[in-house]
């Protein structure tokens, strides 16, 4: 039993962009995501690792603020089986989701549904924390919420549109060309993989 419970602390902690061989891909969903407007459905039961929670309902300024689970809160999680990404929206209110979940956290998705974008819709049912949590990615997390706490206005030489490169070179201190987060901040780094 004790091994069992080794093994298990050791996957909570590892890093699935490194580690993971893939368990999700939006063609493993029932249906055509694409040509279905109702979208489809992930079958079974996968685990996959969030790298990064922002609540898109709320202002700029709150996006990475905690706001207990309510209608009006909406998350954006980005999450990997390794290598896969794919985007998912809490739909309706779940009580272990929090934007201040470490980053690495493991979940696991039982037949989340798709939908027409490939998005994942998740809602109390279909999805469990199992908890841990990758190091490197949360000291990289913790960055980026102390640079999106900063004022919203340009430095002298950057532009609008360079906003996500602030981030990244927060979490990572450098720029990582073609770094695209699915939360939408712009702070994966795809050399991690």
């Amino acid at each position: 039993m004790q091994r069992d419970d080794a093994s298990m602390a050791l996957f909570l902690h590892a890093d699935m962009n490194s580690a993971g061989s893939g368990c999700l891909a939006p063609e493993d969903a029932d249906g055509d995501p694409a040509r279905d407007a109702e979208g489809g459905v992930l079958g079974g039961r996968r685990v996959v690792q969030c790298d990064e929670v922002a609540n898109v309902s709320a202002s700029f300024n709150d996006r990475y603020k905690d706001q207990p689970p309510c209608e009006k809160r909406v998350l954006k999680l980005a999450l990997t089986d390794g290598p896969n990404r794919l985007v998912a929206y809490e739909y309706r209110p779940i009580e272990a989701l929090a934007v201040s979940m470490p980053a690495g956290t493991k979940l696991a998705l039982t037949r989340a549904g798709v939908d027409k974008n490939g998005a994942l819709r998740l809602g109390p049912e279909n999805v469990a924390v199992l908890g841990g949590g990758v190091a490197h990615l949360e000291e990289a997390r913790r960055r980026v919420v102390d640079r999106w706490k900063m004022p919203n206005r340009p430095t002298p030489g950057s532009f609008p549109e360079n906003r996500g490169a602030e981030l990244r070179v927060a979490a990572w201190g450098r720029d990582v060309a073609g770094g695209q987060s699915a939360a939408g901040t712009g702070t994966t780094d795809e050399s991690r993989r």
